[in-house]
């Protein structure tokens, strides 16, 4: 009988012992605040991702939006710096973005390529889309489709696909994309 009893003793000394860890946990985890990401942090970061020779990568993903602006690659880089942005999860649409069908403004973001593609020609390819758009790679324009405007009567939608070639000058890139 007392054996009995010193085992129930230990299970419940061991079951107590099970909430105590579980309740600091828990308490840890709410005490610990995941760190901000400002607008400034978006980077996409490829160079890890090289699966073959042929160098591929997906631009899908956490991207700055500025609603209703269309901005030069300076001035992005310039509201980028000052955290003036909000982050997007991309693909997505402007509906569900700003909650219009229609609508405009300027994506941006930073990546990151292996060293050894600077200096290199790359490509960015964006299949059928219907909707005007420009995409500035640095300071460059490589690609545009239809003419992007901040009303109907200045904006002319096309639906074609595009690729723009860009010789890449350093292994972390700024792309502008007004739509």
């Amino acid at each position: 009988m007392i054996v009995s009893e010193i085992g129930a003793h230990l299970m419940k000394l061991n079951y107590q012992h099970h909430w105590f860890v579980f309740i600091a946990f828990v308490l840890m985890m709410t005490i610990i605040n995941p760190p901000n990401i400002s607008a400034e942090s978006v980077l996409l970061h490829v160079s890890d991702n090289q699966q073959s020779k042929e160098f591929y990568i997906d631009l899908d993903g956490e991207w700055n939006f500025f609603e209703q602006e269309l901005l030069t690659p300076n001035e992005a880089n310039e509201e980028l710096l000052a955290g003036k942005s909000s982050i997007v999860s991309l693909p997505t649409s402007f509906e569900t973005q700003t909650g219009e069908i229609n609508s405009f403004g300027t994506y941006s973001t930073r990546i990151k390529i292996p060293k050894e593609y600077v200096g290199e020609r790359l490509a960015i390819h964006i299949p059928f889309q219907y909707s005007a758009y420009t995409l500035y790679i640095d300071q460059t324009k490589i690609a545009e489709n239809g003419v992007v405007g901040q009303d109907t009567t200045s904006h002319t939608t096309e639906m074609a696909p595009k690729t723009g070639y860009f010789i890449a000058q350093a292994d972390e890139l700024l792309l502008t994309m007004q739509v």
